[in-house]
């Protein structure tokens, strides 16, 4: 549950066994996760509202960064995307990290 900040460092944990018996050149991590509100703000419930913030703002953020954090030295620039899809098929948000 990626608005529940307390499992993120299982998460990060998880990248680093992952990427610490990886013999490859490049790891890619996708991030798709998108949680959707019905409704406007001002009505909708304050617990939905936070928990779609956290999830699809800071989520994706500390994510990335513990993902960069697990690749070892050596690796060809590591790509980070984020993509949602809001009302059917379009690219909200797309972005790129790496070292």
């Amino acid at each position: 549950d990626l608005a529940d900040v307390a499992s993120w460092d299982a998460v990060a944990g998880d990248f680093e066994r992952r990427l610490a018996g990886f013999r490859g050149r490049r790891a890619i991590f996708v991030h798709n996760a998108n949680v959707s509100l019905s409704g406007n703000v001002g009505a909708v419930d304050a617990a939905s509202l936070r928990a779609a913030a956290i999830a699809n703002s800071a989520a994706p953020l500390f994510l990335a960064d513990a993902f960069l954090r697990a690749c070892r030295p050596g690796f060809e620039p590591q790509h980070v995307s984020s993509i949602r899809e809001v009302q059917g098929p379009r690219l909200v948000a797309a972005y790129r990290g790496g070292r």
